[in-house]
C-alpha cells in the first residue's frame, strides 16, 4: 500500500510541530514549494490535532503520522485522517494490525535481521533509520543484494547535500528528512525559507524520477 503514497514523491519532509497553526503554516509552505507528502511526528501533545487539521485543510497532501509505537496510535492516526503511518523500529504486532486497518504502514529497520523479519511478514517498503549512523548509502547498496525486492526510505540525520547519494540507489523509494522544515525554522516562523527548501527538494524529486 505504501506504493500509492510514494508514487508521486521521492522526498518526504519530516516535521515536528507544537500547535495547529504551526502545522498549517508549515504544510502550506511545503505545498507552495511543490511537495505532496509530509510526515508529522507524534512527538508533541497536539500532534493528532495537527494531523487532523492539516489533513482536512490540504486534501491534496498525503499526510502521514510518524513515531507510531502502539496499536492505539494506529487507530488514532487513522481516525484523524492520516494517509499512512511510520515507526522508527520494527514491531510485527503493528505490521499485522496496520494490515487489518488497511492503513499503509512503514516500519523502521537497521539490520539484516530486521529486514528479513519484515520480509517474512510481507513488508516491502521499509524505513531505514537512523540512516546516516547506520551505514548510509553504502549499507543500503549492500542490502540490495540479498533483499532484491525491498525498497527503503532512509531517514535520520540526512542533510540536503546527502540526499542525492541515497536517491541514486535503485532500492531507495524516497528520502525522509527534517532539513526542509527544521524545528528551528518552524519556531522562527520562517515560512519563506521552508518554501525555498521545499522547492529545492521538489527539484531533487524530478532529478531522481
Amino acid at each position: 500500500m505504501m506504493d500509492r503514497i510514494l508514487k508521486d514523491t521521492q522526498i518526504i519532509p519530516v516535521i515536528t510541530v507544537d500547535t495547529e497553526d504551526e502545522g498549517l503554516r508549515t504544510v502550506e509552505a511545503l505545498a507552495e514549494g511543490g511537495l505532496k507528502v509530509v510526515e508529522i511526528t507524534l512527538r508533541t501533545d497536539n500532534a493528532l490535532k495537527v494531523i487532523q487539521r492539516v489533513s482536512a485543510s490540504f486534501p491534496a497532501m498525503k499526510v502521514g503520522a510518524g513515531t507510531v509505537f502502539t496499536v492505539d496510535q494506529l487507530h488514532q492516526v487513522l481516525e484523524v485522517g492520516a494517509s499512512f503511518a511510520i515507526s522508527p523500529g520494527l514491531d510485527t504486532t503493528l505490521v499485522d494490525h496496520a494490515k487489518k486497518l488497511n492503513l499503509p504502514y512503514m516500519p523502521g529497520v537497521q539490520t539484516a535481521t530486521d529486514i528479513q523479519t519484515a520480509v517474512r511478514f510481507g513488508v516491502r517498503y521499509l524505513k531505514f533509520y537512523p540512516a546516516e549512523v547506520a551505514g548510509g548509502p553504502e549499507a543500503l547498496s549492500l542490502f540490495s543484494g540479498p533483499f532484491k525486492h525491498v525498497l527503503f526510505c532512509p531517514t535520520g540525520g540526512i542533510k540536503e547535500e546527502r540526499a542525492p547519494a541515497y536517491l541514486a540507489l535503485k532500492n531507495v523509494a524516497a528520502v525522509g528528512g527534517s532539513w526542509i522544515a527544521s524545528e528551528n525554522l518552524i519556531k522562527n516562523k520562517d515560512w519563506q525559507a521552508i518554501v525555498v527548501n521545499a522547492a529545492r527538494a521538489t527539484k531533487l524529486n524530478h532529478l531522481s524520477s
